[in-house]
């Protein structure tokens, strides 16, 4: 099963709260389910490069100026298709 997580509101230059527990927690749960594989999504720039289970994979969704409504529903369409792209059987969202 491919399981995506959106992770944008968390993964972005701006946030002030630190996303290490988040993405521990999904890492370790990568670990424990070697039979599925899981996609990060997420806002950055330049890419994550590190990975530490196989079955765990980043994948970049562009940004779309600084502000105003680009920057706000760009993303949100351009996530189905990142979706599709991936086969992803179920998304979880982190508000």
């Amino acid at each position: 099963m491919n399981i995506a997580v959106d992770a944008r509101v968390y993964l972005t230059k701006t946030n002030k709260s630190n996303p290490g527990i988040f993405l521990d927690c999904v890492r370790v749960l990568a670990v424990q389910k070697k039979e599925h594989r899981f996609f990060i999504i997420y806002e950055y720039l330049k890419p994550i490069t590190e990975n530490i289970s196989s079955n765990l994979e980043y994948v970049s969704c562009p940004r779309f100026g600084k502000k105003g409504l680009l920057r706000k529903f760009l993303p949100d369409l351009k996530l189905p298709a990142i979706l599709k792209k991936i086969k992803a059987d179920v998304i979880k969202h982190i508000d």
